[in-house]
């Protein structure tokens, strides 16, 4: 049997070709489980907010970090 590797994600193809029918996908950054509700209610509560890109510059955490661990969270 000659075995195409390529990324995966694509449970469906897989099952076919294979005959498998329960299948976790460990090639994919996918949780079998789906969102915990913790994240549900967060996105929920805070959608209006993820029409907008984040920093790229991160200088809110930056500013955070440093405070936190007492040091000069400029990048030089």
């Amino acid at each position: 049997m000659s075995l195409k590797f390529t990324h995966g994600g694509n449970i469906r193809k897989f099952r076919e070709q294979f005959g498998k029918k329960n299948v976790i996908d460990f090639s994919a950054n996918i949780n079998p489980l789906g969102p915990s509700q913790r994240v549900l209610d967060i996105v929920r509560r805070d959608y209006n907010v993820v029409v907008h890109y984040p920093d790229t510059d991160c200088e809110h955490l930056r500013k955070e970090l440093a405070q936190y661990y007492d040091i000069d969270g400029r990048c030089t």
